[in-house]
């Protein structure tokens, strides 16, 4: 039953991402990423850096100078894009077959297991590992990230994180243009699609073919100057190799010649899995330059785009809230994640109390949101006992999907819908009504709408009534 949950999750929204296991030379569409609404929670105020590697091979098959994190300004177009820089989404998405990709994981006796690296602005990242065994799953990303039963179709985001390697400063201290650092790497934690609580385990799939069980170890401590408003190449051939070790503590004591001013010096780590060297870069501090200044220690530099340096709460990434302000730093004041006023009422997304709905008097009344009537009908024209709930929503202002909720008399709950019922009219924030098949039910005292918002709280509507 798991099994055929995730196969209705994944048909509707992985289809791109089924592997050509005839492939071996990866002539054809290889695909690697997420499926829509699915995606990593990583620091992305300027752009995340990740790359994707064969576990067995690190060097002979891997995604090369592909940028395979997805965020909607940084020049990547992605069919599943992730949202905009600064509202903490990143998704991954490519293609093998691509020419600047490198060998191919697929192989005439099926796939190899890959990893992707990812690493946000913070220099915290993520690792997670995928098989591409099971047909209905491929390289997608859903098959290692968690997944919990008791929300059907409903994966978690993985986070980047400090678990992923980026290694804690000690202690700083400057000699001239020489830094001196005492850092300590920790051992990486690998997310995988074996995971017990992985949807690649609980649906039930062959994602787990292999039974991987990942051993991890600190690698080669590496270390780069570049820009710091861009994400860094994360190969190791575009680092330099310090030749410095951690001891058996972690520890490692490095020093360094200091960036010029305008740059950053990144210095990280590879990470070793079941013996296999990343080739990698899997997680890094970094060092600002002389020139760059963080007067008002809100963690965003001059350097790295901050507009007032004297202000806290202005930087790049910061949420647009109603006050007058440009508080994310893109040169528009209480806009909204997309720089829209998307209603044309002249009231900007961030103070609009419904922006899509036109109200510039901000009427609270004229964006009232709420679902009714409830009703169930057991005249279903399907027949075999089976019965119609319908409901209507007044307006459609911040809704993401709905769900058929039954509750039993001791209040356990069971849901009528495999997967979240899509709002029809989200986008002009109109009314709509809608009308669901449902098994029979004595009564409809016993049945409940759940609207679930965009910031994902769930409000439960009803009981529904018998027609």
């Amino acid at each position: 039953m798991r099994k055929i949950v995730a196969l209705l999750f994944l048909s509707s929204l992985s289809c791109l991402l089924i592997v050509p296991y005839a492939s071996a030379s990866c002539e054809t569409p290889t695909f690697v990423g997420h499926a829509r609404g699915s995606y990593f929670l990583c620091a992305d105020s300027t752009p995340v850096a990740a790359l994707a590697y064969q576990l067995s091979d690190p060097l002979g098959t891997n995604t090369g100078p592909l940028d395979i994190a997805c965020e909607a300004k940084d020049g990547v177009v992605c069919l599943n894009e992730a949202g905009s820089l600064g509202d903490g989404q990143t998704t991954i998405q490519t293609d093998w077959s691509d020419p600047q990709a490198h060998g191919c994981p697929v192989q005439p006796d099926g796939p190899r297991r890959l990893v992707i690296v990812v690493q946000g602005n913070d220099g915290n990242g993520l690792l997670v590992s995928l098989s591409g065994a099971a047909p209905e799953f491929g390289y997608g990303v859903e098959a290692a990230q968690k997944y919990d039963p008791a929300a059907p179709n409903l994966v978690q985001p993985l986070p980047c994180g400090t678990g992923a390697g980026k290694p804690e400063i000690l202690a700083q201290s400057s000699n001239g243009n020489a830094l001196n650092l005492t850092l300590h790497f920790r051992t990486p934690v690998v997310y995988s699609d074996c995971d017990p609580d992985s949807l690649g385990v609980l649906s039930g799939s062959n994602s787990c073919n292999d039974q991987f069980a990942p051993s991890t170890a600190v690698g080669r401590i590496l270390a780069r100057v570049g820009p710091c408003t861009t994400a860094p190449d994360l190969r190791d051939s575009q680092w330099f190799d310090t030749g410095v070790l951690p001891d058996a503590s972690g520890d490692a004591r490095l020093t360094i010649v200091a960036p010029a001013a305008d740059l950053c010096l990144y210095v990280g780590s590879t990470t070793i899995i079941n013996g296999s060297d990343s080739g990698a870069v899997t997680g890094f501090a970094f060092f600002q330059g002389i020139s760059c200044v963080d007067a008002d220690h809100d963690g965003v530099s001059t350097c790295q785009g901050d507009c007032d340096d004297a202000d806290p709460a202005r930087f790049p990434g910061n949420p647009e809230i109603c006050d007058g302000l440009d508080n994310d730093c893109n040169g528009l004041v209480d806009d909204d994640a997309n720089g829209l006023d998307t209603d044309g009422d002249g009231v900007p997304n961030a103070c609009d109390n419904c922006p899509t709905i036109p109200n510039p008097g901000q009427d609270p009344s004229a964006c009232d949101q709420r679902i009714e009537p409830i009703t169930i009908s057991f005249a279903n024209p399907l027949g075999a006992g089976s019965g119609t709930v319908t409901w209507s929503t007044t307006h459609e202002v911040d809704v993401s999907a709905f769900n058929i909720a039954i509750f039993d008399a001791q209040g356990n709950r069971s849901q009528e819908n495999a997967g979240p019922i899509q709002c029809e009219e989200c986008i002009t924030g109109l009314p709509h009504t809608y009308n669901f098949p449902v098994l029979k039910h004595k009564s409809g005292k016993n049945v409940f709408i759940e609207l679930i918002r965009r910031n994902g709280v769930v409000e439960l509507w009803g009981p529904a009534t018998k027609q």
